[in-house]
């Protein structure tokens, strides 16, 4: 008769597990990266984080992404491709203090170790921006406060990641017709707040809530698609904001405010973009989310995203006062001071 264990001891043996499962996973991807141009071995800079981004067919995004991140303050940008058929690659080394690697692995089992190895390489242990290449970081108050202030004052108070949401961008017109159009709508009428799970060993969670929906439940009945993430973070022993995913964070002590990634995913070609998805199967169960993307613009060729609850984007003033943002009384005197 097999004997039953303890609980606790059947989830240290779990957590084992899976600790040596993604160990083994970074090692295969440490075998098989390879640098293809810029800086073989950039670092953070005080002030400056890191920005790591693993792509895929990322042209349309890259040079709003590369000038969003260096106007923001960012210090050096790595970019792993994992098998681009477009001018990704090239159009990223077009830029200075972009270095990009390449490798191929199937992205479904090893993209979290892909986003991993370059924060191990470069920057552990300071700050880092880890982000999907059509996602653009911001924060409340960045007119005033810079970047370095808005890290001092989150290593001043021993803050070691910050939550973000995700703001779906959009455009004005049919979604076919993106690929040419400014992306600066966004709405909030279909968000549904969620409680942020408190068994994760995270300090400082309670002022926040995960974030669901949004304007892919409004247009496409998408009403589970998570949008918060943990995008920034100092990555110290014992806290984990990628290995698992980047919606989910383990051993982080987090900011009481959260960030914004303007997440200009409708850009592009989206139909075709959402076939391959569809066809190659690589996202979250088999690429549901896409195939249901791929129904609804079939039943609806000419689909466009800006009802009556659109708004322009402003800023993240708007998004404070709309409470898609959340700060704190500390921050508000900070940057008062500023």
């Amino acid at each position: 008769m097999t004997p039953v264990l303890p609980r606790w001891v059947e989830r240290r043996l779990r957590r084992r597990s899976e600790r040596l499962a993604r160990e083994r996973t970074l090692r295969e991807v440490d075998g098989a990266i390879e640098h293809v141009g810029g800086p073989r071995a950039p670092r953070a800079e005080t002030g400056r984080p890191l920005v790591v981004s693993l792509v895929r067919d990322g042209e349309p995004w890259i040079d709003a992404f590369v000038a969003h991140h260096h106007g923001l303050g960012c210090g050096s940008l790595v970019l792993v491709d994992n098998g681009s058929r477009d001018g990704t690659i090239d159009r990223a080394l077009a830029h200075d203090g972009v270095t990009v690697y390449r490798c191929t692995l199937p992205y479904d089992v090893y993209k979290a170790a892909m986003r991993t190895w370059p924060v191990r390489a470069f920057a552990r242990g300071d700050w880092c921006l880890t982000l999907d290449v059509d996602e653009c970081f911001d924060y409340p108050h960045s007119d005033v406060v810079d970047l370095p202030a808005f890290l001092g004052w989150l290593d001043g108070r021993g803050h070691t990641a910050l939550v973000a949401h995700m703001l779906d961008l959009f455009p004005k017109g049919a979604l076919r017709d993106g690929a040419s159009a400014e992306h600066v709508l966004y709405d909030l009428s279909a968000l549904e707040r969620r409680p942020y799970p408190t068994h994760r060993r995270c300090r400082g969670s309670e002022p926040h809530a995960r974030l669901f929906g949004g304007i892919r439940a409004t247009a496409f009945g998408l009403t589970d698609v998570f949008l918060t993430k943990h995008p920034l973070a100092r990555h110290r022993r014992g806290l984990r904001t990628i290995e698992e995913g980047s919606h989910h964070a383990y051993g982080a002590d987090l900011a009481p405010i959260t960030g914004v990634l303007y997440h200009a995913k409708f850009t592009g070609d989206f139909p075709a973009r959402v076939a391959w998805a569809v066809e190659e199967g690589r996202y979250w169960q088999g690429s549901a989310e896409y195939r249901r993307y791929q129904a609804v613009l079939a039943e609806t060729p000419d689909l466009r995203l800006d009802g009556p609850a659109a708004q322009v984007l402003a800023g993240t003033g708007p998004l404070v006062a709309r409470g898609f943002l959340t700060t704190s009384d500390d921050y508000e005197r900070f940057a008062a001071t500023r």
